[in-house]
């Protein structure tokens, strides 16, 4: 919020108070609608509706800015990497556009997720085995995550790339981590 909005120490504060209490009234979890709602409630109730609507707006156009980052760098790499042609770029650029755009609401998931368990655990609210198995399905949903986007990357592109250029492009997948 600081970041986007310009706070006194006192509007700090009680944002700073208010947003605890949620987290732990959600059970360390910052997720879902009624946590939206709730922090926006929280937000217009400490820095007023027009500060609220203009802080959803910095914070979408900020979320904005860094899916053209990654696009544009990811583009930028594979094009080296495989060396394509600038009709190519075009497509790739394309094709990781709509990959993201694809997998989004799954990348929700996955945030929401970690912050789930990052609350447990910090919350101490969980055994080690009731942990250990969110994390596993943490790493299960960004596998699944990766696969989807690198199948749909590769079906966008795999018929214009040569040979050569399409084993590339599986080899990075491959080889990459994911996000």
């Amino acid at each position: 919020v600081r970041k986007h909005v310009a706070l006194t120490p006192e509007q700090s504060q009680t944002l700073t108070d208010r947003f605890k209490r949620l987290f732990e009234e959600q059970g360390g979890s910052l997720n879902g609608p009624q946590f939206l709602d709730a922090r926006r409630a929280a937000l217009e109730e400490t820095i007023g509706a027009d500060q609220r609507a203009a802080l959803e707006r910095r914070e979408l156009e900020e979320l904005g800015r860094q899916f053209e980052e990654r696009v544009s760098t990811e583009t930028i790499v594979l094009s080296r990497k495989l060396g394509l042609s600038p009709e190519q770029e075009r497509g790739l650029r394309t094709a990781l556009e709509n990959a993201e755009k694809a997998v989004a609401p799954d990348r929700q998931r996955v945030s929401g997720k970690m912050r789930e368990m990052m609350g447990l655990h910090f919350a101490g609210k969980e055994g080690e085995d009731e942990l250990q198995q969110g994390y596993d399905e943490l790493r299960a949903l960004n596998r699944s995550v990766k696969e989807r986007r690198d199948a749909a990357i590769l079906e966008a592109v795999g018929g214009t790339l040569t040979d050569e250029q399409r084993n590339a492009l599986l080899e990075h997948q491959t080889n990459s981590q994911g996000e």
